[in-house]
């Protein structure tokens, strides 16, 4: 989690180049000819939602507690190796290191009470010296603690992937730290107050090899929901280092795993970033559609000056413009919380209730992300080593009542769900017929691209659905492939987009049957 203190300063700058470094490699397909998505494809293609494991493989102190930090008073995940090889040696410290991970969660209080919420996801940030248990480390500063992490790549898959993956949950694996640090802040795993990660290609090459890695020893996970390459990459007027990193790690990683979402940052500008990946993306052919990269964007409404300055009422009403509308990238919120400034709450007017704002606040903020950053919304952040975290805490606001209950999805039968695609359907293309008509009832519109889109639309959603009630989230990379599935079947046209109308009138029936 980032303070993001410059954040709105800075994106009052104008927008960057689009410039890129070569051809990014392309994703396989979402979804495959003819057949239903397999559980693999829905956990990479769904609405996720749940909250960050903060703060569990990447230390923070203000979250994971003075335990790991005794004898400094600094906050990062180096200073505490630091302070735990000096008191306890590298045995005794990494004794405690892993009876951190091993108790962050456990079955019945943690994981089964994720899975009674309906929780589908959990994005999980790491430190590079963390991956292949700690091999990474060599030329850099972690590498005489590289024993305190010879384990910790194996209990981060037997204390997080196969426990979510018992319970239907998805990991997103963000690689929060890099070698050399991506920002500067300590979530970097350093207190240095540096961001030299941009300046060494000797990191790059080194994180390019980690992603490389994690792909590779994570093909075989189907509840892996996406690799994150970085976390909150600094603003860029001009992104090129940005983009030859991204791009070159997504060429490593594709070259591993083809088909795994990758997850990048949005360096605070998401337009800017939706305009690359779309420049990208419209270049590429054949039956390549697109890249497989989601843009993350973090959204706190608590750091900057003119967030505190504003009233609580004006904060809620700014979040319907907080990510942009968008129908060329899929979008992912990686962290948010419920948390206003004590300056917002100085404004709050006598009589209303703090704990009723707070509520509406993170309703709003779900929606609004369900609708515009539908491949998944994870809230900063699960839990905190002493109290409940606040409105930063994600069991605590979903107490209450700030975060929804997603186990309450009603389930109806096969015969209602037939029924009602025959009704709807007929009544979804006569009125999209009898409109087109009115247009120019001498032209061919090409309605059974219509039919056909609306048909395969809505029996995805009823697929994604028998899965926990799974939706699709990963909204343009799923319909992209299947409008390249119907243009290898039924030839190319300038009327496509009945098609896509058709997929997304679908889906959206369906959902309404479902939720009547």
């Amino acid at each position: 989690m980032g303070l993001g203190s410059l954040i709105k300063d800075k994106l009052s700058k104008p927008g960057g180049s689009l410039s890129g470094s070569g051809s990014p490699t392309p994703a396989a397909p979402a979804s495959t000819p003819g057949q239903k998505p397999s559980s693999r494809q829905i956990f990479q293609n769904r609405f996720n939602h749940g909250p960050n494991l903060g703060g569990m493989f990447v230390l923070e102190r203000w979250i994971s507690g003075d335990d790991l930090f005794e004898g400094t008073d600094k906050t990062s995940e180096l200073e505490a190796v630091k302070a735990t090889v000096k008191k306890h040696g590298l045995d005794g410290a990494r004794a405690k290191f892993e009876n951190h991970w091993t108790s962050w969660l456990d079955e019945g209080n943690d994981w089964n009470w994720l899975q009674s919420k309906g929780v589908t996801a959990v994005r999980v940030p790491i430190g590079y010296w963390t991956v292949d248990n700690g091999k990474f480390t060599r030329h850099t500063p972690f590498e005489e603690y590289q024993a305190v992490y010879q384990n910790a790549w194996n209990i981060f898959k037997s204390h997080v992937i196969k426990p979510a993956a018992a319970r239907n949950i998805a990991v997103l694996i963000d690689l929060h730290a890099l070698p050399g640090g991506a920002n500067e802040q300590d979530h970097s795993g350093t207190s240095s107050g540096k961001a030299e990660f941009w300046s060494h290609s000797s990191s790059v090459d080194l994180a390019t090899d980690i992603l490389k890695f994690i792909a590779s020893d994570m093909k075989s996970y189907d509840n892996i929901c996406g690799i994150q390459i970085i976390n909150e990459a600094p603003y860029a007027n001009n992104p090129k280092h940005q983009q030859n990193y991204y791009f070159k790690a997504l060429s490593a990683i594709r070259g591993a795993n083809p088909d795994i979402p990758v997850v990048i940052s949005d360096g605070w500008n998401t337009q800017q970033f939706i305009s690359i990946i779309k420049d990208h993306e419209d270049k590429l052919s054949g039956d390549a559609s697109s890249l497989g990269l989601i843009i993350d964007t973090h959204v706190y409404k608590c750091f900057s000056d003119e967030d505190k300055r504003k009233p609580p009422g004006q904060l809620i009403q700014d979040v319907d413009s907080a990510i942009p509308q968008t129908g060329d990238v899929d979008i992912l919120v990686g962290e948010y919380s419920c948390v206003m400034d004590e300056g917002t709450w100085k404004q709050l007017p006598q009589g209303q209730n703090r704990d009723q704002i707070v509520s509406d606040y993170g309703r709003r903020q779900v929606s609004h992300f369900y609708q515009r950053a539908k491949a998944g919304q994870y809230f900063w952040t699960y839990k905190f080593h002493w109290g409940s975290g606040g409105e930063w805490g994600f069991r605590e606001m979903s107490d209450k009542g700030a975060l929804p209950d997603y186990s309450q999805i009603p389930s109806k039968s096969p015969d209602v769900y037939q029924n009602a695609f025959n009704d709807r359907l007929k009544s979804s293309l006569d009125e999209h017929v009898n409109y087109w008509k009115g247009q120019d009832a001498n032209k061919d519109w090409q309605n059974w691209r219509y039919e056909d889109g609306f048909t395969i639309g809505w029996h995805d959603a009823q697929a994604f659905d028998e899965f926990n009630h799974s939706e699709i989230g990963r909204w343009v990379a799923w319909k992209k492939s299947r409008l390249s599935q119907h243009v290898q079947q039924k030839g190319s046209s300038d009327l496509l987009w009945v098609f896509s109308h058709g997929f997304d009138k679908g889906v959206e029936q369906f959902i309404a049957t479902r939720n009547s």
